[in-house]
C-alpha cells in the first residue's frame, strides 16, 4: 500500500504540468484564432476614409487567403506549439504590416496580434525556426507602411512598432538575433522618437522610453559575452556586413549603438533671430543622448573594459564630447556629464587616468572657479564632493597626479578651489560656501 501511496504522489505533478502544458496550448489557440478574426474583420471593413494609395485587390485577396488557411490550422495542430516553426502562425500578420494599401485599423490589429504571440511565449528560444522568425519580424516591423491619412491612426500605429519591438528584445529568443538585426530595430525605434517631435507628448515619451527600455536589454548582455579574438584584431571591421555568427548579437552592435549615441551629441538646431539664422546645440536632444549613454554605462558596468573598442569608444569619443559641452552645457546637462563621468570611474577608473585629469582641469575646477554662473558653480561643486565621497579617491588622486611629474596636481587645485569657495571674504552664506565648507 505504501508503494502504491508514493507512486500516487509522483504522478500527481507530472499530472499538473500536463494540464498546464494542455491549457497553454488551448491558450495559444485561442488568442491566435481570436486575432486572426480581429485582422480579418478589419480588412473585410469598408474603409471610412481615402486612401492615398491605390487598392490591389489580388494582393488584398492574397493576404485575406493566407489569414484563412493560417485558422484551418490553428485547433488542429500536427505538434505542440513550442515545436512548431513560428513564420507559421507570424508570417501572415507580417504581411498585413508590410502591406502596400492595408488601411491603419488593419495594421494596429495586426501588430497587437504579433505582441500578443510574444509576451505568451508560444515560441522560444529552442523552437526550430525561432532565429528566422524573430529577425522576420524586426525586418517586417522596420519597413511597415504608414498610411498617412490620419493622425490619430498614425500615432497609433507607433506606439503599437514600440510596444512589438520592446517585447522582441524582452523575448528569450531575442539572443539569437544577429548585429545587423539589432541595430536596424534599434533604427527603427529612434526612427519613430524623430517622427514624434512633432506629435503628442504621450508619443513622444513612450518612444524615448522604449529606446531606453531596448537599450537597457543590451547593454545588459555585456555580461554575457565574451570577446573572441578575431573581434580584437581587427577595428576596421564593418560592423553591418551581416556576417554575424550564430551566437547571436554581441559587442559589435553596442560599439555601433554606443557611437550612434555618442554622434548625436552634436546634433544642432536651426534658431532664428532677428531675421538670421544661427546653429546651436540641441539640448533636448543632448539630453536623451546622454541619459542613454548613462544607462549603458550603468548596464554595462566593468564589462566594458573586457571588451577593447567598446573601452575605446568611452575613452575617445565619449569623453572628447563631455569635456566640449561639459563648459557649455546647462546645469542640467552638466550635472548628468558629472554623473556619467563619476560613473565611468566607479567602473573604469583604471582605464581613465589621462580622461579623469583632463577632465578636472578643463571642466569640473574650470566650472567651479568664480567665472561662471552660481547654478552651473553649485553643479561644480556637487560633483566634486561625490567624488570626494569615495572611499579611495583622495589617495588614488593624489598618487596619480599630485605624486606625478607631469600631471596636474589636482588633490591640491581641488583642496585651494573648495577653500576659497568656503571662505570667499565679507559676503553673506551662499549654498556654495556651505557645499564647500
Amino acid at each position: 500500500m505504501e508503494s502504491t501511496g508514493g507512486e500516487e504522489e509522483e504522478r500527481k505533478p507530472c499530472k499538473s504540468y500536463q494540464q498546464k502544458k494542455k491549457r497553454k496550448e488551448i491558450t495559444s489557440a485561442c488568442m491566435l484564432n481570436t486575432e486572426l478574426g480581429a485582422v480579418l474583420a478589419v480588412m473585410r471593413r469598408p474603409q471610412q476614409e481615402p486612401s492615398i494609395y491605390t487598392s490591389d485587390s489580388q494582393s488584398d485577396t492574397n493576404i485575406i487567403n493566407s489569414l484563412k488557411s493560417l485558422r484551418s490550422l490553428i485547433f488542429n495542430p500536427q505538434q505542440e506549439w513550442q515545436n512548431i516553426d513560428p513564420s507559421i502562425y507570424i508570417s501572415p500578420f507580417l504581411d498585413v504590416v508590410q502591406g502596400e494599401n492595408i488601411p491603419a485599423t488593419a495594421t494596429i490589429v495586426a501588430l497587437a496580434a504579433i505582441l500578443k504571440i510574444l509576451r505568451l511565449e508560444i515560441f522560444n528560444e529552442k523552437t526550430p525556426g525561432a532565429r528566422d522568425s524573430i529577425t522576420c519580424i524586426v525586418t517586417g516591423i522596420s519597413t511597415c507602411r504608414l498610411e498617412t491619412t490620419n493622425q490619430a491612426s498614425e500615432e497609433a500605429v507607433m506606439l503599437r512598432i514600440l510596444q512589438v519591438l520592446t517585447a522582441v528584445m524582452r523575448h528569450s529568443a531575442s539572443i539569437l538575433l544577429s548585429d545587423h538585426a539589432v541595430c536596424t530595430l534599434v533604427n527603427t525605434c529612434f526612427q519613430v522618437v524623430q517622427q514624434s517631435a512633432n506629435r503628442s507628448d504621450l508619443l513622444q515619451r513612450s518612444a524615448r522610453y522604449a529606446m531606453h527600455e531596448v537599450l537597457q536589454v543590451i547593454f545588459s548582455r555585456l555580461l554575457e559575452i565574451e570577446e573572441k579574438p578575431e573581434q580584437c584584431e581587427s577595428d576596421t571591421e564593418d560592423f553591418e556586413d551581416g556576417t554575424d555568427s550564430d551566437s547571436g548579437y554581441g559587442v559589435r552592435c553596442a560599439v555601433d549603438i554606443f557611437h550612434f549615441l555618442c554622434s548625436l551629441l552634436n546634433v544642432v538646431q536651426v534658431v532664428e533671430t532677428e531675421g538670421s539664422t544661427s546653429h546651436a546645440a540641441d539640448e533636448d536632444v543632448q539630453l536623451f543622448s546622454l541619459v542613454l549613454i548613462n544607462s549603458c554605462i550603468e548596464l554595462g558596468g566593468d564589462e566594458i573594459g573586457k571588451h577593447p573598442k567598446l573601452l575605446r569608444m568611452v575613452q575617445d569619443d565619449l569623453f572628447h564630447h563631455l569635456i566640449h559641452y561639459g563648459t557649455r552645457s546647462a546645469p542640467l546637462l552638466f550635472s548628468m556629464i558629472c554623473s556619467i563621468v563619476l560613473n565611468i570611474y566607479h567602473f573604469l577608473k583604471r582605464f581613465i587616468r589621462l580622461q579623469l585629469e583632463a577632465f578636472f582641469r578643463f571642466v569640473i575646477l574650470r566650472v567651479a572657479s568664480t567665472g561662471s554662473s552660481v547654478h552651473l558653480q553649485e553643479v561644480a561643486v556637487e560633483a566634486i564632493i561625490n567624488f570626494l565621497r569615495q572611499p579611495s579617491f583622495i589617495m588614488e588622486v593624489y598618487v596619480n597626479y599630485d605624486c606625478h611629474p607631469t600631471c596636474l596636481n589636482v588633490f591640491e587645485e581641488i583642496g585651494k578651489m573648495l577653500c576659497k569657495l568656503a571662505f570667499p571674504g565679507a559676503v553673506p552664506l551662499t549654498t556654495i560656501q556651505v557645499q564647500a565648507f
